[in-house]
């Protein structure tokens, strides 16, 4: 018995599950926002901003602290295949920043300043979820091929912390750094994944440009 599934221990919640239940929370939070300050627009960034923190507080609370035995039979239960998984990560993240970044720069958004902070909060939030949301793709992968398709330069096996390690490091410098990826289906995975934070570097630089001008004026 491993200690993940010792007595008094529950597996963490599905990919799928926090998703649904996250884009459902942020679509109620948006419904409220329009009620309280009827601008479409910012009831949009709540919802946006909501469905995004949730996602990253959701995984990190529930699997930051695992140990590798741990996070091996959490990745092995997830029951997405990964390459659905990778599909519904770039659909939410990309829609999530996409929506963010055309209210910005289509100039829709009366209280400009309740709208700026919550923009920012809404891009960096897009932005750390698709990193996080990486991270458990990686580990998927990882315990599921026999190779592993990583090496992290280390005799003990990887936990969660490694892999969120690896993807918050793409997304800050586009490439890996000390891990070594040693199968072609990763390396791909890795370039699609250095892809997406590249545009969305160049997309935060924008969205803050845009929003930090229509706060100061």
């Amino acid at each position: 018995m491993t200690q993940a599934t010792k007595p008094g221990m529950r597996l963490p919640t599905r990919f799928g599950v926090r998703l649904a239940v996250m884009v459902v929370i942020g679509i109620v939070v948006g419904l409220a926002g329009w009620l309280i300050v009827r601008t479409p627009a910012v009831a949009v960034l709540c919802g946006v901003s909501v469905l995004s923190v949730g996602m990253i507080i959701w995984s990190l609370a529930q699997r930051w602290g695992l140990n590798s035995e741990q996070t091996k039979e959490v990745a092995r239960a997830e029951p997405i295949d990964a390459g659905m998984q990778e599909l519904l990560i770039a659909i939410v993240a990309i829609g999530s920043f996409a929506g963010i970044l055309a209210l910005l720069v289509l100039n829709q958004l009366p209280g400009r300043h309740i709208a700026s902070v919550v923009g920012l909060i809404g891009v960096f939030a897009s932005w750390a979820m698709l990193h996080a949301m990486y991270a458990e793709c990686y580990a998927r992968i990882y315990y599921l091929d026999p190779h592993g398709g990583l090496d992290f330069n280390d005799d003990a096996a990887p936990m969660f912390s490694d892999f969120y390690y690896f993807a918050f490091t793409i997304g800050m410098t586009f490439a890996v750094s000390d891990d070594s990826v040693t199968d072609n289906a990763v390396r791909r995975l890795v370039l699609r994944h250095g892809l997406l934070s590249f545009l969305f570097g160049a997309l935060i630089l924008g969205a803050v440009i845009n929003l930090v001008t229509s706060a100061a004026t």
